[in-house]
């Protein structure tokens, strides 16, 4: 479903750029403390969530639709939370400024499937992707993906490059939140509708 234009979003995240960046700077020391990272963040559900129950943690999430960025801002800026931040753009652009091992943790939280085979590399789980995982990722980082898409599921544990991941976690009917997880936007929707969702953690080697 396509995002209603915000025209107010964008200038909202530049007036606010203590908490919403256009880009990464590798040199901001808010990224020197354990860093958890959510890519495709949507409305900010999940990460304000996971931030509350982690306040040591240092979170980033990335969205590329100004018109989604902007509400979550809003949604950051009604807690008392600091350890979150919002980076507005690409995460094509933005993991190319991220130096090695500097990520704990990325969350892959319903990512668009691309269900075409020729539209395969834009999955974020392609093998181009996990090479840039693990190379951002520290030792026994981790990539934690939920999904309701079965296809995007199967495909992530076929392509996924085995010398350098392990799935430590595989949960293809995962009924029941971990004590350490939270749920988004699009997983709560799915959950009344009776959806399933599949979960994969994958640990850097």
């Amino acid at each position: 479903m396509r995002t209603k234009y915000k025209p107010w979003a964008l200038p909202y995240l530049k007036a606010h750029a203590d908490f919403a960046y256009a880009s990464f700077d590798p040199k901001n020391p808010f990224y020197k403390r354990n860093l958890w990272m959510e890519v495709g963040g949507g409305k900010g559900d999940f990460i304000i969530q996971m931030a509350k129950l982690n306040p040591k943690i240092h979170f980033v999430m990335i969205e590329r639709v100004i018109s989604v960025a902007g509400p979550a801002l809003k949604k950051l800026n009604e807690t008392d939370l600091k350890n979150v931040r919002i980076i507005y753009d690409n995460f094509i652009n933005v993991i190319r400024d991220i130096p090695s091992r500097a990520v704990t943790k990325i969350f892959l939280n319903f990512s668009d499937p691309w269900p075409k085979k020729k539209h395969a590399k834009r999955r974020l789980t392609s093998p181009n992707f996990m090479l840039d995982y693990y190379r951002i990722l520290k030792k026994h980082g981790q990539i934690v993906m939920k999904t309701d898409q079965d296809n995007l599921y199967e495909y992530t544990k076929l392509v996924l490059p085995k010398e350098k991941f392990k799935i430590i976690v595989d949960n293809p009917h995962y009924n029941r939140l971990d004590v350490n997880d939270a749920l988004t936007e699009y997983e709560a929707k799915f959950r009344q509708e009776g959806k399933t969702i599949y979960r994969l953690i994958i640990e850097k080697i």
